[in-house]
Protein backbone atom coordinates (compact mmCIF):
# COMPACT_ATOMS: atom_id res chain seq x y z
CA UNK A 1 0.00 0.00 0.00
CA UNK A 2 1.50 3.36 -1.02
CA UNK A 3 1.12 6.21 1.46
CA UNK A 4 -0.95 9.10 0.06
CA UNK A 5 1.19 12.23 -0.39
CA UNK A 6 -1.77 14.49 0.41
CA UNK A 7 -2.92 12.88 3.65
CA UNK A 8 -2.72 15.60 6.35
CA UNK A 9 -0.84 14.88 9.58
CA UNK A 10 -2.03 15.74 13.05
CA UNK A 11 -0.24 18.49 14.98
CA UNK A 12 1.29 15.92 17.36
CA UNK A 13 2.63 13.89 14.41
CA UNK A 14 4.22 16.97 12.85
CA UNK A 15 5.86 18.13 16.09
CA UNK A 16 7.08 14.62 16.87
CA UNK A 17 8.52 14.23 13.39
CA UNK A 18 10.37 17.55 13.59
CA UNK A 19 12.11 16.47 16.79
CA UNK A 20 12.89 12.96 15.50
CA UNK A 21 14.21 14.31 12.18
CA UNK A 22 16.67 16.68 13.86
CA UNK A 23 17.67 14.19 16.57
CA UNK A 24 18.31 11.23 14.24
CA UNK A 25 20.16 13.42 11.73
CA UNK A 26 22.52 14.82 14.39
CA UNK A 27 22.95 11.46 16.11
CA UNK A 28 23.94 9.74 12.87
CA UNK A 29 26.37 12.57 12.12
CA UNK A 30 28.05 12.65 15.54
CA UNK A 31 27.79 8.93 16.32
CA UNK A 32 28.67 7.76 12.82
CA UNK A 33 30.80 4.85 14.11
CA UNK A 34 32.40 4.35 10.71
CA UNK A 35 29.11 3.56 8.96
CA UNK A 36 29.08 6.35 6.39
CA UNK A 37 32.32 7.59 4.82
CA UNK A 38 32.77 11.25 5.81
CA UNK A 39 35.55 13.33 4.19
CA UNK A 40 38.51 13.82 6.56
CA UNK A 41 38.52 17.63 6.37
CA UNK A 42 34.82 17.78 7.26
CA UNK A 43 35.35 15.31 10.11
CA UNK A 44 38.23 17.30 11.60
CA UNK A 45 36.48 20.66 11.41
CA UNK A 46 33.16 19.27 12.58
CA UNK A 47 34.49 17.48 15.62
CA UNK A 48 36.82 20.30 16.61
CA UNK A 49 33.77 22.54 16.70
CA UNK A 50 31.64 20.05 18.62
CA UNK A 51 34.47 19.48 21.11
CA UNK A 52 34.48 23.18 21.98
CA UNK A 53 30.72 23.07 22.58
CA UNK A 54 30.95 19.86 24.64
CA UNK A 55 33.71 21.33 26.82
CA UNK A 56 31.63 24.48 27.36
CA UNK A 57 28.59 22.40 28.33
CA UNK A 58 30.64 20.20 30.65
CA UNK A 59 32.56 22.91 32.46
CA UNK A 60 30.69 26.16 31.87
CA UNK A 61 27.13 24.85 32.33
CA UNK A 62 27.34 21.54 34.23
CA UNK A 63 30.41 22.49 36.30
CA UNK A 64 32.05 19.07 35.90
CA UNK A 65 35.68 20.21 35.69
CA UNK A 66 35.89 17.67 32.88
CA UNK A 67 39.13 17.07 31.00
CA UNK A 68 38.65 14.78 27.96
CA UNK A 69 40.90 11.76 27.73
CA UNK A 70 43.44 11.75 24.91
CA UNK A 71 43.47 7.95 24.86
CA UNK A 72 40.87 6.13 22.77
CA UNK A 73 39.76 3.03 24.67
CA UNK A 74 37.02 1.93 22.31
CA UNK A 75 34.27 3.07 24.65
CA UNK A 76 31.19 4.78 23.28
CA UNK A 77 29.89 5.70 26.74
CA UNK A 78 32.47 8.20 27.95
CA UNK A 79 31.56 11.45 29.67
CA UNK A 80 32.25 13.14 26.34
CA UNK A 81 29.70 10.94 24.56
CA UNK A 82 26.99 11.56 27.15
CA UNK A 83 27.51 15.32 27.01
CA UNK A 84 27.41 15.12 23.21
CA UNK A 85 24.13 13.20 23.51
CA UNK A 86 22.82 15.96 25.79
CA UNK A 87 23.90 18.55 23.21
CA UNK A 88 22.11 16.65 20.42
CA UNK A 89 18.96 16.42 22.56
CA UNK A 90 18.98 20.13 23.45
CA UNK A 91 19.54 21.17 19.83
CA UNK A 92 16.73 18.85 18.73
CA UNK A 93 14.28 20.37 21.23
CA UNK A 94 15.29 23.92 20.29
CA UNK A 95 15.21 23.14 16.57
CA UNK A 96 11.78 21.54 16.90
CA UNK A 97 10.38 24.61 18.69
CA UNK A 98 11.80 27.03 16.11
CA UNK A 99 10.62 24.83 13.23
CA UNK A 100 7.12 24.62 14.74
CA UNK A 101 6.91 28.39 15.19
CA UNK A 102 7.90 29.26 11.64
CA UNK A 103 6.21 26.48 9.69
CA UNK A 104 2.55 26.16 10.56
CA UNK A 105 0.92 25.59 7.19
CA UNK A 106 2.64 22.34 6.14
CA UNK A 107 0.09 19.53 5.96
CA UNK A 108 2.59 16.63 6.09
CA UNK A 109 6.26 15.72 5.84
CA UNK A 110 6.01 12.64 3.65
CA UNK A 111 9.02 13.55 1.49
CA UNK A 112 11.24 14.30 4.49
CA UNK A 113 9.97 11.14 6.19
CA UNK A 114 10.96 9.13 3.14
CA UNK A 115 14.51 10.48 3.13
CA UNK A 116 14.90 10.19 6.89
CA UNK A 117 13.72 6.58 6.64
CA UNK A 118 16.29 5.91 3.90
CA UNK A 119 19.11 7.38 6.02
CA UNK A 120 18.06 5.42 9.13
CA UNK A 121 17.63 2.21 7.11
CA UNK A 122 21.14 2.49 5.71
CA UNK A 123 22.64 3.53 9.06
CA UNK A 124 21.16 0.58 10.96
CA UNK A 125 21.63 -1.87 8.09
CA UNK A 126 25.26 -1.04 7.34
CA UNK A 127 26.05 -0.85 11.08
CA UNK A 128 24.87 -4.43 11.55
CA UNK A 129 26.61 -5.58 8.37
CA UNK A 130 29.86 -4.22 9.86
CA UNK A 131 29.23 -6.02 13.14
CA UNK A 132 28.13 -9.19 11.35
CA UNK A 133 31.33 -9.24 9.28
CA UNK A 134 33.37 -8.72 12.46
CA UNK A 135 31.77 -11.86 13.89
CA UNK A 136 31.97 -13.99 10.74
CA UNK A 137 35.64 -13.03 10.26
CA UNK A 138 35.98 -13.37 14.06
CA UNK A 139 37.76 -10.21 15.08
CA UNK A 140 35.19 -8.74 17.48
CA UNK A 141 35.25 -11.81 19.71
CA UNK A 142 38.62 -13.48 19.20
CA UNK A 143 39.24 -16.88 20.78
CA UNK A 144 40.34 -16.56 24.42
CA UNK A 145 44.10 -16.06 24.48
CA UNK A 146 46.39 -17.51 27.12
CA UNK A 147 46.25 -14.41 29.32
CA UNK A 148 42.46 -14.62 29.33
CA UNK A 149 42.51 -18.35 30.09
CA UNK A 150 44.81 -17.73 33.05
CA UNK A 151 42.48 -15.10 34.50
CA UNK A 152 40.45 -16.36 37.47
CA UNK A 153 36.69 -16.18 36.90
CA UNK A 154 36.28 -13.96 39.92
CA UNK A 155 38.89 -11.53 38.60
CA UNK A 156 37.19 -11.15 35.21
CA UNK A 157 35.29 -7.98 34.41
CA UNK A 158 31.66 -8.52 33.36
CA UNK A 159 32.63 -7.44 29.82
CA UNK A 160 35.67 -9.73 29.86
CA UNK A 161 33.44 -12.64 30.90
CA UNK A 162 31.03 -11.89 28.04
CA UNK A 163 33.87 -11.58 25.51
CA UNK A 164 35.31 -14.92 26.69
CA UNK A 165 31.89 -16.56 26.33
CA UNK A 166 31.33 -15.21 22.81
CA UNK A 167 34.92 -15.74 21.69
CA UNK A 168 35.05 -19.39 22.77
CA UNK A 169 32.75 -20.64 20.01
CA UNK A 170 33.41 -20.20 16.29
CA UNK A 171 29.97 -21.61 15.51
CA UNK A 172 28.15 -19.15 17.74
CA UNK A 173 30.09 -16.27 16.16
CA UNK A 174 28.90 -17.40 12.74
CA UNK A 175 25.32 -17.74 14.03
CA UNK A 176 25.36 -14.20 15.49
CA UNK A 177 27.08 -12.85 12.38
CA UNK A 178 24.45 -14.32 10.03
CA UNK A 179 21.66 -12.82 12.16
CA UNK A 180 23.28 -9.38 11.90
CA UNK A 181 24.06 -9.74 8.21
CA UNK A 182 20.36 -10.40 7.57
CA UNK A 183 19.83 -6.72 8.38
CA UNK A 184 20.97 -6.19 4.78
CA UNK A 185 17.22 -6.49 4.11
CA UNK A 186 16.91 -2.92 5.41
CA UNK A 187 18.73 -1.66 2.33
CA UNK A 188 15.87 -2.68 0.02
CA UNK A 189 12.46 -1.01 0.12
CA UNK A 190 10.42 -4.19 -0.36
CA UNK A 191 12.06 -5.95 2.61
CA UNK A 192 12.33 -3.03 5.05
CA UNK A 193 9.73 -4.36 7.49
CA UNK A 194 11.27 -7.83 7.67
CA UNK A 195 14.72 -6.28 8.02
CA UNK A 196 13.48 -3.97 10.80
CA UNK A 197 11.96 -6.90 12.70
CA UNK A 198 15.30 -8.71 12.51
CA UNK A 199 17.27 -5.57 13.45
CA UNK A 200 14.96 -4.99 16.44
CA UNK A 201 15.55 -8.52 17.73
CA UNK A 202 19.30 -8.32 17.14
CA UNK A 203 19.72 -4.82 18.58
CA UNK A 204 17.58 -5.65 21.64
CA UNK A 205 19.86 -8.62 22.37
CA UNK A 206 22.97 -6.47 21.88
CA UNK A 207 21.52 -3.77 24.13
CA UNK A 208 20.75 -6.33 26.84
CA UNK A 209 24.32 -7.66 26.75
CA UNK A 210 25.71 -4.12 26.89
CA UNK A 211 23.54 -3.14 29.85
CA UNK A 212 23.82 -6.32 31.90
CA UNK A 213 27.51 -7.03 31.24
CA UNK A 214 28.61 -3.39 31.56
CA UNK A 215 29.77 -3.12 27.96
CA UNK A 216 30.44 0.57 27.16
CA UNK A 217 28.34 0.76 23.99
CA UNK A 218 25.02 1.42 25.68
CA UNK A 219 24.25 4.68 23.88
CA UNK A 220 24.70 3.23 20.40
CA UNK A 221 22.88 -0.05 21.04
CA UNK A 222 19.92 1.79 22.59
CA UNK A 223 19.79 4.09 19.55
CA UNK A 224 19.71 1.07 17.22
CA UNK A 225 16.70 -0.32 19.11
CA UNK A 226 14.92 3.04 18.90
CA UNK A 227 15.69 3.38 15.17
CA UNK A 228 14.43 -0.14 14.48
CA UNK A 229 11.17 0.76 16.25
CA UNK A 230 11.01 3.95 14.16
CA UNK A 231 11.23 1.90 10.97
CA UNK A 232 8.43 -0.37 12.17
CA UNK A 233 6.21 2.44 13.48
CA UNK A 234 4.31 3.15 10.21
CA UNK A 235 3.18 -0.49 10.15
CA UNK A 236 2.66 -1.02 13.88
CA UNK A 237 -1.11 -1.62 13.76
CA UNK A 238 -0.80 -3.73 10.62
CA UNK A 239 1.79 -5.94 12.32
CA UNK A 240 -0.45 -6.26 15.37
CA UNK A 241 -3.32 -7.31 13.09
CA UNK A 242 -1.16 -9.87 11.30
CA UNK A 243 0.73 -11.39 14.24
CA UNK A 244 -1.74 -11.07 17.10
CA UNK A 245 -5.22 -10.82 15.56
CA UNK A 246 -4.84 -13.25 12.67
CA UNK A 247 -6.07 -10.66 10.19
CA UNK A 248 -5.04 -10.21 6.58
CA UNK A 249 -3.26 -6.91 6.02
CA UNK A 250 -1.01 -5.03 3.64
CA UNK A 251 2.11 -3.12 4.57
CA UNK A 252 2.41 0.63 4.17
CA UNK A 253 5.17 1.66 1.76
CA UNK A 254 6.48 5.20 1.68
CA UNK A 255 6.16 6.82 -1.72
CA UNK A 256 9.48 7.72 -3.30
CA UNK A 257 9.63 11.40 -4.30
CA UNK A 258 12.08 10.60 -7.08
CA UNK A 259 11.06 10.57 -10.72
CA UNK A 260 10.41 7.30 -12.53
CA UNK A 261 12.28 8.35 -15.68
CA UNK A 262 14.39 5.41 -16.79
CA UNK A 263 17.73 7.29 -16.95
CA UNK A 264 17.38 8.78 -13.48
CA UNK A 265 16.14 5.46 -12.14
CA UNK A 266 19.26 3.66 -13.39
CA UNK A 267 21.44 6.46 -11.97
CA UNK A 268 19.73 6.05 -8.59
CA UNK A 269 20.23 2.27 -8.58
CA UNK A 270 23.88 2.57 -9.65
CA UNK A 271 24.59 5.17 -6.96
CA UNK A 272 22.87 3.04 -4.33
CA UNK A 273 24.95 -0.06 -4.98
CA UNK A 274 28.19 1.90 -5.33
CA UNK A 275 27.45 3.55 -1.99
CA UNK A 276 26.85 0.16 -0.34
CA UNK A 277 30.14 -1.18 -1.73
CA UNK A 278 32.06 1.91 -0.56
CA UNK A 279 30.60 1.57 2.94
CA UNK A 280 31.15 -2.18 3.30
CA UNK A 281 34.17 -3.30 1.26
CA UNK A 282 36.81 -1.42 3.31
CA UNK A 283 35.41 -3.06 6.45
CA UNK A 284 35.96 -6.52 4.96
CA UNK A 285 39.62 -5.80 4.21
CA UNK A 286 40.12 -4.05 7.56
CA UNK A 287 38.69 -7.01 9.50
CA UNK A 288 40.79 -9.51 7.56
CA UNK A 289 43.90 -7.45 8.33
CA UNK A 290 43.01 -7.20 12.02
CA UNK A 291 42.45 -10.96 12.17
CA UNK A 292 45.94 -11.54 10.76
CA UNK A 293 47.57 -9.11 13.20
CA UNK A 294 45.97 -9.99 16.54
CA UNK A 295 42.96 -12.20 15.87
CA UNK A 296 42.61 -15.94 15.45
CA UNK A 297 44.75 -15.90 12.29
CA UNK A 298 47.67 -14.12 13.98
CA UNK A 299 50.77 -16.36 13.86
CA UNK A 300 51.49 -18.18 17.11
CA UNK A 301 55.03 -18.71 18.27
CA UNK A 302 56.58 -22.17 18.29
CA UNK A 303 56.34 -23.54 21.87
CA UNK A 304 52.97 -21.74 22.12
CA UNK A 305 51.45 -22.32 25.54
CA UNK A 306 51.23 -21.30 29.18
CA UNK A 307 53.89 -22.94 31.32
CA UNK A 308 54.03 -23.23 35.10
CA UNK A 309 57.47 -23.06 36.71
CA UNK A 310 58.55 -26.36 38.28
CA UNK A 311 62.03 -25.19 39.27
CA UNK A 312 63.83 -21.84 39.10
CA UNK A 313 67.60 -21.75 39.66
CA UNK A 314 69.70 -18.58 39.44
CA UNK A 315 73.33 -17.89 40.36
CA UNK A 316 72.19 -14.66 42.04
CA UNK A 317 68.80 -13.40 43.28
CA UNK A 318 66.39 -12.31 40.53
CA UNK A 319 62.60 -11.90 40.62
CA UNK A 320 61.16 -15.40 40.52
CA UNK A 321 58.85 -16.51 37.73
CA UNK A 322 55.56 -18.26 38.34
CA UNK A 323 54.43 -18.74 34.75
CA UNK A 324 55.81 -18.20 31.25
CA UNK A 325 53.20 -17.31 28.62
CA UNK A 326 54.39 -17.83 25.03
CA UNK A 327 51.82 -16.76 22.45
CA UNK A 328 52.62 -14.05 19.86
CA UNK A 329 55.96 -12.38 19.22
CA UNK A 330 54.67 -8.96 20.31
CA UNK A 331 52.29 -10.21 22.99
CA UNK A 332 53.78 -12.66 25.47
CA UNK A 333 54.33 -12.36 29.19
CA UNK A 334 55.97 -13.58 32.37
CA UNK A 335 53.89 -13.84 35.53
CA UNK A 336 56.08 -13.26 38.56
CA UNK A 337 55.78 -14.96 41.93
CA UNK A 338 54.33 -11.73 43.36
CA UNK A 339 51.50 -11.95 40.75
CA UNK A 340 52.85 -9.03 38.71
CA UNK A 341 52.65 -9.61 34.97
CA UNK A 342 55.53 -8.41 32.80
CA UNK A 343 54.52 -8.18 29.14
CA UNK A 344 57.32 -8.76 26.67
CA UNK A 345 58.32 -9.59 23.12
CA UNK A 346 59.51 -13.09 22.34
CA UNK A 347 61.18 -14.75 19.39
CA UNK A 348 61.75 -18.47 18.99
CA UNK A 349 64.48 -19.86 16.73
CA UNK A 350 63.64 -23.50 16.14
CA UNK A 351 66.94 -24.07 14.28
CA UNK A 352 69.18 -22.86 17.10
CA UNK A 353 66.69 -23.90 19.76
CA UNK A 354 66.76 -20.43 21.27
CA UNK A 355 64.13 -18.30 22.97
CA UNK A 356 64.78 -14.55 23.22
CA UNK A 357 62.80 -12.44 25.69
CA UNK A 358 62.90 -8.64 25.51
CA UNK A 359 61.08 -5.99 27.54
CA UNK A 360 60.16 -2.50 26.39
CA UNK A 361 62.66 -0.86 28.76
CA UNK A 362 65.51 -3.23 27.95
CA UNK A 363 68.72 -1.43 27.00
CA UNK A 364 70.20 -4.55 25.43
CA UNK A 365 68.94 -6.81 22.67
CA UNK A 366 67.11 -9.15 25.01
CA UNK A 367 67.63 -12.21 27.18
CA UNK A 368 68.66 -15.31 25.26
CA UNK A 369 67.83 -18.82 26.45
CA UNK A 370 68.62 -22.20 24.97
CA UNK A 371 65.55 -24.38 25.23
CA UNK A 372 65.21 -28.13 25.37
CA UNK A 373 61.87 -29.83 24.81
CA UNK A 374 61.80 -32.75 27.23
CA UNK A 375 58.40 -33.98 26.02
CA UNK A 376 55.10 -32.52 24.82
CA UNK A 377 54.42 -30.92 28.21
CA UNK A 378 57.85 -30.20 29.69
CA UNK A 379 60.35 -27.54 28.67
CA UNK A 380 63.74 -26.52 30.03
CA UNK A 381 65.39 -23.10 29.58
CA UNK A 382 69.03 -22.20 30.27
CA UNK A 383 70.51 -18.79 29.59
CA UNK A 384 71.38 -15.28 30.75
CA UNK A 385 68.75 -13.14 32.46
CA UNK A 386 69.82 -9.61 33.43
CA UNK A 387 73.43 -10.76 33.44
CA UNK A 388 72.81 -13.82 35.62
CA UNK A 389 72.77 -17.47 34.64
CA UNK A 390 69.25 -18.84 34.93
CA UNK A 391 67.86 -22.34 34.60
CA UNK A 392 64.11 -22.90 34.53
CA UNK A 393 62.07 -26.06 34.23
CA UNK A 394 58.53 -25.55 32.98
CA UNK A 395 55.38 -27.64 32.61
CA UNK A 396 52.68 -26.85 30.06
CA UNK A 397 49.30 -25.95 31.52
CA UNK A 398 46.15 -27.45 30.00
CA UNK A 399 42.73 -25.77 29.87
CA UNK A 400 39.50 -27.77 29.92
CA UNK A 401 37.69 -24.88 28.27
CA UNK A 402 39.66 -25.15 25.03
CA UNK A 403 40.42 -28.88 25.08
CA UNK A 404 36.89 -30.16 25.76
CA UNK A 405 35.57 -31.57 22.41
CA UNK A 406 32.04 -31.29 21.09
CA UNK A 407 29.81 -34.14 22.22
CA UNK A 408 26.52 -35.27 20.70
CA UNK A 409 25.93 -37.69 23.57
CA UNK A 410 26.43 -36.79 27.24
CA UNK A 411 25.21 -39.22 29.86
CA UNK A 412 25.91 -36.60 32.53
CA UNK A 413 26.25 -32.82 32.10
CA UNK A 414 29.91 -31.82 32.10
CA UNK A 415 29.37 -28.56 33.98
CA UNK A 416 32.40 -27.49 35.99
Amino acid sequence: MIQNSYTPWTLAEKIGFRFVFIFFSLFILFFNNGVFPIPGILTINLFQGIQIIVMWLANGVLGLNYIPSTVSGGSGDTTYHYIMLLFVSLVSVAGCLIWSLFETEKSNYNKLLYWLTVIVRFYVGIMFIHYGLAKIIKVQFASPDLMRLLTIYGDSSPMGLAWTFFGFSNGYNIFMGIAELLCVLLLFKRTVVLGAIISLMVSANVMAVNYFFDVPVKILSTALVVMSLFLLAPNFYRLVDFFLKDKATSLKVLESPMTNKRGLLYTKITFKYLFIVVCILPTVFSNLKRREIYGDAAPKLPLYGAYSVDSFTSEAPVPKWEKLIIQRSAYSAIKMANDNIEYCNMTVDTTKHQLVISFNDDLNTGHTFNYHVLDSDNLELTGMYFGRTLKVKLKRQHFKLTERPFNWISEDPYNR
